[in-house]
C-alpha cells in the first residue's frame, strides 16, 4: 500500500470540516484494504502425480459420469474402478472409499470415489493409481 502525502500551502487548507472529511476517506480506503487481505486463501492442491492422466482427468471433470462414460471408464455409485501399484510390502490403505474386489502381489484392483483419488495416490504405501488393464481380443490368430 502506498500513502502519499502532499503539504499544502495555509491559504489553500482545507476547512476543519474538509479535513475530517479527508480523514474519513483515508480511513474508508485503509480499512477497504484490510478487507481483501482477509480473504480466505485457496486450497492448497493435492499432489497427483502418482494418478493416470485419464483419473485426473475424472477427478477435474464438472460432470463425472459423462467423462467416465466418454473414456470407458468403470464409475458406479461404489467410485471408479482402479488398479492401485503398491510399495513392495505395503498393505492397501485404509480409508479414502476404498472397495477392495481383489489383490494379487503388489496390486489393488478397488473402486474409489473420484473425490478420494488424488489423496489416495498420495498415499506413501501407493506407487501409482492406474486405470485397470483390459484385455485385447487375439484377432487373426488361428
Amino acid at each position: 500500500m502506498v500513502l502519499l502525502v502532499a503539504e499544502l500551502p495555509r491559504s489553500a487548507a482545507p476547512s476543519r470540516g474538509a479535513y475530517g472529511a479527508g480523514v474519513l476517506a483515508i480511513v474508508a480506503l485503509l480499512s477497504g484494504c484490510g478487507a481483501s487481505a482477509a480473504a480466505p486463501a485457496p486450497r492448497p492442491q493435492v499432489d497427483c502425480d502418482r494418478l493416470d492422466s485419464q483419473l485426473r482427468q475424472l477427478v477435474r471433470a464438472s460432470d463425472a459420469q459423462a467423462f467416465a462414460s466418454s473414456a470407458s471408464l468403470d464409475l458406479d455409485r461404489d467410485g471408479v474402478l482402479v488398479t492401485i501399484k503398491l510399495r513392495s510390502g505395503a498393505t492397501a490403505p485404509s480409508g479414502h472409499g476404498l472397495h477392495v474386489r481383489a489383490t494379487f502381489a503388489d496390486l489393488v484392483d478397488a473402486r474409489v470415489p473420484p473425490s478420494e483419488l488424488c489423496a489416495l495416490a498420495a498415499e506413501p504405501s501407493v506407487v501409482a493409481v492406474m486405470v485397470p488393464s483390459r484385455p485385447l481380443p487375439d484377432e487373426g490368430r488361428p
